[in-house]
């Protein structure tokens, strides 16, 4: 069996769960924050259609089209976008004399490079 070939899977968005217990007559949910879109929201397992059984439109709390019972489990799922190009990678930094300092690559970088015949070049990152 061979090894994995390509480029490394990395999680997009990280998920956080959030549980609560209504009191009778309850609406409105308060949270601990969400992006607004990427919510999915549960009353005794069943799930909630945002924008029909429930609202959630200002990123703190969710609004129940009607009242809960006392005892109502909800359960919401929020999903945050995970932002992987915000660190700054720090590569040894090689020229014809040997290793200098580490070179920093931010969201755009050029990184120079010396070829076999001596001449120096640079390659355009993306990171």
């Amino acid at each position: 069996m061979s090894g994995y070939l390509g480029p490394l899977p990395v999680p997009q968005a990280a998920q956080r769960r959030q549980i609560a217990t209504a009191t009778a007559g309850q609406t409105t949910i308060t949270t601990t924050g969400y992006t607004v879109g990427y919510l999915d929201v549960f009353m005794n397992g069943v799930k909630l259609v945002v924008g029909n059984d429930c609202a959630a439109s200002d990123g703190s709390t969710i609004v129940l089209t009607t009242a809960a019972t006392a005892g109502d489990v909800f359960e919401w799922i929020s999903l945050n976008a995970v932002s992987v190009l915000t660190q700054n990678f720090k590569l040894p930094f090689y020229t014809t004399a040997g290793v200098s300092s580490p070179l920093t690559l931010n969201s755009s970088a050029q990184i120079p490079f010396f070829k076999a015949n001596g001449t120096a070049s640079n390659i355009s990152v993306a990171v």
